[in-house]
């Protein structure tokens, strides 16, 4: 992890300390999940995420290619 310093209005603190202290988590904790719910709402994705999708795709074409050689076996007779 990275660490970086953010500047808070006096209430964004005040009302992050609260939700942190009744959910037992840390307030580092509760910036990070909002940045993830933000960068999933705006549809950027992590090159990690986009190397699954690849991966899931190439897999997925895979198997259809060979779903089709399969059934063409049975049915071209």
């Amino acid at each position: 992890m990275l660490r970086t310093q953010i500047q808070l209005t006096e209430d964004q603190s005040r009302r992050l300390k609260a939700v942190a202290t009744r959910r037992g988590v840390s307030i580092a904790k509760l910036i990070r999940q909002g940045i993830d719910i933000m960068l999933a709402q705006s549809g950027e994705r992590s090159p990690e995420e986009m190397y699954r999708r690849a991966a899931r795709g190439a897999w997925q074409r895979l198997l259809d290619e060979r779903a089709a050689i399969h059934t063409s076996k049975f049915t071209s007779k």
